[in-house]
């Protein structure tokens, strides 16, 4: 076949179909080299854009070259060869039975002549072995052209159609693998000398020390504000009073914590009573008046408490071991003493 329009067409319409050079080559009777010389010259008319070339005609209502066509063709073939596969995942392959021994086609047998003898179909003047078959006939003369063929249908292999389901589900059906990686290493730190620079050229080089920039004053809190203005407010005020004129309750003090000398309680002040006189001075209705507590006499060395209690004394008398009150009393003191054996 000579370079025509319709040869091109031939050639794209089978790859289109089948996706192979080979079938493309021998459908149309052009050997396949031929073929690649045809799409060799389409892509340099391409690169050249000479659309008066003979590669360049309409396929499937579009205008292109052979080559632009031939990717258009590539690409229909791999989308309807992806539906083929989904359609065989959920239908099967419809397949042709053949006889195991020979490997020919078996034709499909009639259900009308099913559990027919040969000899009644011979007493009907019937073939018993091809009419027993089904035909193809022509529409219009009746006549029977070739019998049909039996066919089953075939489920794909289980591993394809799980390759199938990844395909087009991978995040719930795709191949899942952990790969864990371990990289052992060492830093190694090397240490040298600063680099020796020239004194001429570091006298050409500007060293800055460091930067200052003036910073904008801080904004004043306006609460700060204007607790400062009331604070020259109250100093501002004449007849301040600027000492207390009675006993003030000190925050953190217990009411029975007395100021003491060390607090300068007993220093007399010009705008107040002496000490003397101020004890003396019957207290207000509001003031509670303080209670003196008389001193207690000092106990002799043997009365008084220890600093932590004697664990034997809240112990049960049988852990005692016979200790008496006097074990006790020295213990308390001080003083170890041997428990006593019990008596018999």
């Amino acid at each position: 076949m000579h370079l025509s329009t319709d040869a091109l067409a031939a050639v794209c319409e089978d790859i289109a179909i089948n996706g192979s050079w080979a079938h493309a080559a021998k459908v149309t009777e052009i050997s396949e080299s031929c073929l690649y010389s045809w799409l060799s010259k389409s892509r340099r008319a391409k690169q050249t854009n000479d659309t008066a070339s003979p590669f360049h005609f309409r396929f499937r209502d579009v205008d292109a070259f052979f080559v632009d066509h031939v990717k258009r063709a590539k690409a229909e073939c791999v989308q309807a060869t992806v539906f083929l596969v989904m359609e065989q995942n959920r239908c099967g392959i419809v397949e042709e039975v053949r006889d195991p021994s020979t490997g020919y086609r078996l034709p499909k047998l009639s259900a009308e002549f099913l559990g027919v003898s040969d000899q009644e179909m011979v007493d009907q003047l019937l073939d018993p072995v091809r009419d027993r078959w089904e035909w193809r006939t022509d529409p219009t003369t009746g006549e029977r052209i070739e019998p049909v063929w039996e066919q089953k249908v075939t489920q794909i292999p289980a591993s394809l159609r799980a390759k199938i389901l990844a395909g087009l589900a991978p995040q719930v059906f795709g191949e899942k693998a952990q790969i864990d990686h371990n990289v052992r290493g060492a830093v190694v730190h090397i240490i040298e000398p600063a680099k020796y620079i020239p004194r001429a050229q570091r006298e050409q080089q500007q060293i800055v020390d460091a930067e200052f920039k003036e910073l904008p004053a801080p904004q004043e809190r306006p609460d700060i504000v204007a607790l400062r203005a009331r604070a020259a407010e109250l100093m501002a005020q004449e007849g301040r009073v600027t000492a207390p004129s009675h006993p003030v309750k000190v925050f953190g003090r217990p009411d029975f914590d007395k100021p003491s000398k060390e607090d300068g309680a007993d220093k007399d002040r010009g705008d107040r009573a002496p000490v003397g006189a101020r004890q003396a001075m019957s207290p207000s209705p509001s003031q509670p008046q303080q209670q003196e507590i008389a001193p207690q006499p000092a106990r002799p060395s043997y009365q008084r408490k220890p600093a932590y209690p004697d664990p034997h004394r809240y112990q049960f008398n049988d852990s005692r071991r016979g200790m008496s009150s006097e074990d006790d009393r020295k213990r308390s003191m001080g003083h170890t003493t041997r428990p006593r054996s019990p008596t018999r």
